[in-house]
């Protein structure tokens, strides 16, 4: 192993990059099997994540040899990130994309053709110098990354009881009653506007007639 945790029991404690050394898998792929398949959590040592060399040897052996480095696909293609259904799950996705690949900020921009800056602005579109992608930018951004979309159909969470039977009914409730009350207060701004005309003129009119 490359990397051997420095501490007083290193010998019973792997990196994470020891353990992607080991199973030849990226950092994303090493979290998914935590998430999803019972891989042991890591512990943190001096701020840093290691994992029980025996709980992993135990978790490999109870394999029985399943093919571990095999990724999940879609089209075909390797999936490198969990399911995004945000902006900031795009982002933070790309990021670790960069980061499994282990390609720094400036690499990246050259890769992509970007100017020099510009990815820590992507990747911090939250901030005052963030950035958000547009349309030019996306495809130069992926590319740098080796990376493409695939939407998938997610099924929708049915709602219990008697709230699944008509909540289309209660928003277009709700919208027709903000409308009304729109127009209501539109009616009481136009007749105030109506009232305050017929004072102005009125007095207008009595001015005129003292003048005369």
């Amino acid at each position: 192993m490359k990397h051997i945790a420095n501490t007083s029991n290193a010998e019973f404690y792997l990196s994470a990059d020891d353990v992607m050394d080991r199973f030849t898998i990226s950092r994303t792929t090493l979290f998914r099997w935590i998430r999803h398949r019972g891989f042991p959590s890591a512990r943190r040592i001096g701020g840093k994540r290691y994992f029980r060399r025996a709980e992993v040897n135990a978790w490999d052996e109870a394999q029985a040899g399943a093919p571990l480095d095999k990724p999940d696909t879609a089209l075909g293609l390797p999936i490198v990130s969990g399911v995004i259904q945000s902006y900031d799950d795009f982002v933070q996705a790309m990021r670790a994309r960069r980061v499994d690949i282990k390609l720094s900020s400036m690499e990246t921009e050259a890769k992509s053709g970007l100017q020099e800056g510009y990815i820590p602005k992507l990747e911090n579109p939250g901030t005052k110098y963030g950035r958000g992608v547009g349309p030019d930018t996306l495809p130069l951004w992926l590319g740098a990354l080796r990376v493409g979309i695939v939407l998938v159909d997610i099924p929708r969470r049915p709602r219990a009881g008697k709230m699944a039977e008509k909540p289309a009914a209660d928003e277009e409730d709700l919208e027709m009653l903000e409308s009304m009350k729109r127009l209501l207060d539109a009616s009481e701004i136009t007749q105030k506007l109506a009232a305050a005309r017929w004072i102005f003129e009125h007095y207008q009119r009595m001015a005129t007639g003292r003048r005369a």
